[in-house]
């Protein structure tokens, strides 16, 4: 669930955090799982993708285990902080003077998508490329979420979403078609499995076309996702827990594929500006990757600046309303990220980024034995072109 996450920033916000691994920008490790496309309406769309994450900056269980969840748009009324089924999140300012229900969001750097209040608890996401998202608010009083219950294609065709559970009311539980096919359903057991079934009825006998099965520890963080195979190949992750902000962090992952990732963390990580939810949060140093089946091992050690996204020693108060803190910054303030590729300990390859204030990477200097490549860019301020909806 992006929008309850314990940090808000815009360096969330990019592809190296939102495709899974270990980003240079923020220092974490989160997990991006795509389940197969389908389109529901007997082919006519919409194309729906489904995607499992798991992001350790969500302290949350809302149905698919602690800081997992399917990726989706979801509105926070409270908090005022959209986010889309990307992964992208931006803090929502208010309705527009005269604009039928528009929301302002200075944080979009470009206008892929508009956000409109319909009105009781009814907000309306246009996106540029022409699919629209009816969002309604769902769950108990005073932590309610606007969740998508409609979906419209480019064309016109529409899919149906439920959430049905009582002790989870923000997990989605099933999608309908306008045929009232119901083409997905998504159901947690009374040992806290979770199980998600693509097309429940179209198999063999009325038996689902694939199931997803997310096994809970005790702890209910997801200890193992079981794909549609025969010898149920699955993911199996081990996690621990930081004491100073309580938040679980993936320190090994097994692959279906007979891989293996460990992951290891600087506990007191970075720093955080005063008034921050916590003094530090926790950084990968040491991502170890090993493919199985005699294959060389991959190695890659990270450092980090004494500056950072999240602000450190720019001087600012931490803001928890939900806006990027690092735009309260001075424009020169910059932060730094080392990647070294390493072999029998010794570094073969080194990568050093720079970032701006904005998280944009302003330059990437890349080291292997006497070879240098820099990159160096530039940034120009551009209105986007609106469109219309």
């Amino acid at each position: 669930m992006a929008a309850s996450t314990a940090v808000h920033s815009n360096a969330f916000n990019f592809l190296s955090y939102l495709q899974g691994g270990v980003d240079p920008r923020t220092g974490q490790y989160t997990v991006a799982i795509s389940l197969p496309a389908f389109k529901a309406n007997n082919l006519a769309g919409p194309e729906l993708t489904l995607q499992l994450g798991f992001n350790p900056l969500n302290a949350h269980d809302m149905g698919c285990g602690l800081g997992w969840s399917l990726q989706r748009t979801e509105y926070d009324p409270v908090r005022s902080i959209i986010s889309l089924s990307s992964g992208e999140t931006f803090k929502v300012n208010g309705v527009l003077p005269g604009m039928e229900g528009l929301y302002e969001i200075e944080e979009q750097k470009i206008l892929s998508f508009k956000l409109y209040d319909k009105g009781n608890g009814r907000y309306l996401v246009a996106h540029k490329s022409g699919q629209l998202e009816e969002l309604e608010e769902v769950g108990r009083a005073g932590s309610k979420i606007a969740l998508p219950v409609r979906l419209h294609s480019f064309e016109g065709r529409t899919v149906s979403l439920y959430y049905e559970d009582t002790d989870f009311p923000l997990l989605l539980t099933r999608i309908e078609d306008e045929q009232a096919q119901t083409i997905f359903i998504s159901t947690r057991d009374s040992d806290n499995n979770v199980m998600m079934h693509l097309h429940p009825y179209a198999g063999e006998q009325g038996t689902p076309l694939a199931t997803f099965e997310l096994l809970l520890d005790g702890d209910n963080t997801v200890k193992s996702i079981v794909l549609p195979t025969p010898e149920r190949a699955n993911w199996r992750f081990t996690y621990q827990q930081d004491p100073v902000t309580g938040l679980m962090f993936i320190v090994q992952a097994h692959t279906p594929v007979g891989g293996q990732e460990d992951i290891t963390y600087d506990w007191s990580g970075h720093p955080l500006p005063p008034g921050a939810f916590s003094a530090t949060l926790p950084r990968v140093t040491h991502w170890q990757r090993d493919p199985g089946f005699g294959q060389g091992i991959i190695e890659t050690q990270y450092s980090y600046s004494e500056t950072n996204f999240l602000g450190a020693g720019s001087g600012i108060t931490w803001d928890n309303s939900g806006v990027d803190n690092l735009y309260q910054a001075s424009m020169d303030y910059v932060y730094q990220s080392l990647e070294s590729w390493q072999v029998a300990g010794q570094a073969v390859k080194t990568i050093e980024r720079l970032f701006n204030s904005f998280h944009l990477l302003t330059s990437e200097l890349t080291t292997q034995g006497a070879n240098v490549l820099t990159v160096s860019t530039e940034y120009y301020l551009q209105v986007d072109v609106p469109f219309s909806q």
